[in-house]
């Protein structure tokens, strides 16, 4: 970045101050006494500069700041630098959270790769991927489950990563945990870049364990948008942050979100879960006890799905079985097999929450379904569950999509105190929905929930 050959004529205007410091600390640089103070002040929470290159490095840093630009500044530097044996074909992995995120970053290296000097290095240049005369790789894609694996590792840079959905489904904890054996014989970087979000994930738990300690293996570097821009307009994003404080300090101030957290932790969830068990056939001695739940599909890209569940005699709730109806589906169509499935586990009554009622209500009727809507709307049936779960009284199927969307669930306090869960943006929760809505039904005998319908 200094190299005026190279990208220094891009990074010397006095705005990139802050990034040169960031960089260099990053590779284990030393720095001056001036560069170090404002280290501590600005980006690690007090603690020293490394002394060598961390091999894990986590930025936090506010919207605006520059994270795209020097993200690939970076990953072609480590590219263009590589030195790999005869045959060998190294990656430097930059992993987005979108298609259009990986465009913005391509369009970074076109431009950098414009520079004579490293023009002449391309061999290559694709669509997701730049390659190089050395034998390295730089290549740009979503968060996969599959990044990083088949290649040696030279270093990955992970952008926006408090944001990475596939499917609404959170990758941040797998795909980082995947890409590290790649770098085994390397002893290359991971470098997690994003803007902090809620209180969870793999950013949550490394910044909990890392900020401020000195640890020779991790930096954690937490920084203001203006920090590292100080061309932004300070008292606008001042208006901002008093406009929305919760938000306004995670996108401007690199702050976590106090309002928002995971739901459920991933531990508890497997905990219920009956590795190998996908379904659980009806059984003579439990007819009479099992309880099914639905959740329609309610708009474009959602899922219709079916759950059945029943309590024991020792109060223990099991899940029994889960249909689910992906993409595109006639609803009707829907209700006819959900029947035909309920009539195999002598239910004769469909529960689901408010939205679902009117003329699902009438199809349900005309399939010889009783249905009744649930007393709970989904943030309520979820705070039912939750005790249930941590108590150890439910049984789940092994179904990941299931679990999936339990683990990345979010509660989101509102002003007034009160919590609304459900998905995150991009997310579903069609499956963990239903689920839980039959395993919260199933607590009280089935006999008990008919004697109430026909009281009404």
């Amino acid at each position: 970045m200094s190299d005026l050959n190279l990208l220094g004529e891009r990074f010397n205007a006095p705005s990139y101050k802050g990034w040169k410091t960031l960089q260099k600390a990053t590779d284990g640089k030393p720095l001056t006494r001036a560069e170090e103070e404002f280290f501590r002040e600005e980006f690690s929470g007090g603690r020293p500069p490394p002394k060598k290159r961390p091999q894990v490095v986590l930025w936090l840093l506010g919207r605006r700041s520059g994270k795209s630009e020097n993200a690939s500044a970076r990953i072609t530097r480590d590219a263009v630098t590589a030195t790999l044996k005869g045959g060998e074909t190294g990656l430097c992995g930059l992993i987005s959270w979108s298609r259009s995120h990986c465009r913005v970053i391509l369009n970074y290296l076109r431009d950098m790769f414009r520079v004579p000097l490293l023009e002449a290095e391309v061999e290559d240049f694709l669509t997701e991927e730049v390659r190089l005369r050395n034998n390295s790789i730089i290549g740009v894609q979503t968060c996969r489950h599959e990044a990083g694996r088949g290649y040696t590792g030279i270093s990955y840079i992970c952008e926006e990563s408090s944001f990475w959905r596939n499917e609404g489904i959170s990758r941040d904890i797998e795909i980082i945990r995947a890409i590290m054996p790649s770098l085994a014989t390397t002893g290359g970087q991971v470098i997690s870049i994003s803007t902090p979000y809620m209180a969870g994930g793999w950013n949550y738990e490394v910044h909990e364990k890392y900020f401020g300690v000195d640890d020779p293996d991790h930096l954690v570097i937490r920084a203001a948008s203006t920090a590292l821009n100080p061309t932004l307009n300070e008292d606008w994003i001042r208006k901002q942050i008093e406009l929305d404080p919760e938000s306004g300090k995670a996108e401007w101030l690199a702050e976590f979100r106090k309002d928002v957290s995971n739901f459920i932790g991933l531990e508890d969830l497997e905990n219920a879960v009956e590795r190998g068990v996908c379904s659980r056939p009806p059984v003579t001695e439990f007819m009479g006890r099992y309880t099914a739940f639905a959740d329609l599909a309610g708009g474009k890209g959602d899922s219709s799905c079916l759950a059945i569940s029943h309590r024991d005699a020792e109060d223990r709730l099991w899940l029994d079985f889960l249909y689910e109806e992906v993409g595109k589906h006639n609803p009707v169509q829907f209700i006819e097999k959900a029947a035909g499935i309920m009539a195999e586990y002598g239910c004769s009554t469909i529960y689901a929450d408010r939205y679902a009622s009117g003329l699902a209500e009438t199809t349900w009727a005309e399939n010889g379904i009783l249905f009744r809507a649930s007393e709970f709307d989904k943030s309520g049936i979820y705070r039912e569950f939750l005790p249930l779960i941590l108590a150890g009284k439910v049984r789940l199927l092994d179904n990941n999509r299931m679990v999936h969307q339990f683990s990345t669930l979010e509660r989101k306090t509102s002003s007034g105190g009160k919590d609304r869960i459900d998905h995150g943006v991009g997310g579903k929760d069609d499956v963990a929905n239903a689920c839980a809505g039959a395993i919260v039904h199933s607590r009280k005998p089935r006999g008990l929930q008919e004697l109430v319908w026909l009281s009404l």
